[in-house]
């Protein structure tokens, strides 16, 4: 399963943060071990960084940082956005903020949704759509 992050601008001074969370599951239900991967990519596609998690547990979380300072070679601002990628029976809640350098405090959130594989509501809204 994949979930995608809408894209934001990234500057100097700033980081952009690509967080992951494994939420955990109500008892008696088994979570399973998930492995995942995390990448921030740029508005052509290019991944910037990636990082791969080996083993998530419920309640979990991880992270993958881009400094626009260190990773993105002096560029004056760059479009980014984040996506996860887990096995099938592993949701992650994903989320991409800006975090300003100098304070540490977070400028801004945007919010990822499933993107792969297409759920079968969205898939037959797009192909009642298609016939228009």
């Amino acid at each position: 399963m994949q979930r995608t992050t809408g894209a934001v601008g990234v500057s100097a001074g700033q980081t952009a943060r690509l967080n992951v969370v494994y939420p955990t599951a109500p008892a008696p239900i088994a979570q399973i071990l998930c492995s995942a991967t995390l990448a921030i990519a740029d508005d052509t596609g290019k991944i910037l960084k990636s990082l791969d998690v080996p083993q998530l547990v419920g309640g979990k979380s991880a992270l993958l940082d881009v400094n626009a300072d260190t990773d993105l070679g002096g560029a004056a601002r760059t479009q980014v956005h984040g996506f996860s990628i887990a096995p099938n029976g592993c949701r992650l809640v994903t989320n991409l903020e800006i975090i300003d350098n100098a304070s540490h405090k977070t400028v801004v959130v945007v919010s990822g949704e499933g993107t792969y594989p297409v759920s079968t509501a969205e898939a037959a809204v797009r192909g009642s759509n298609s016939g228009r």
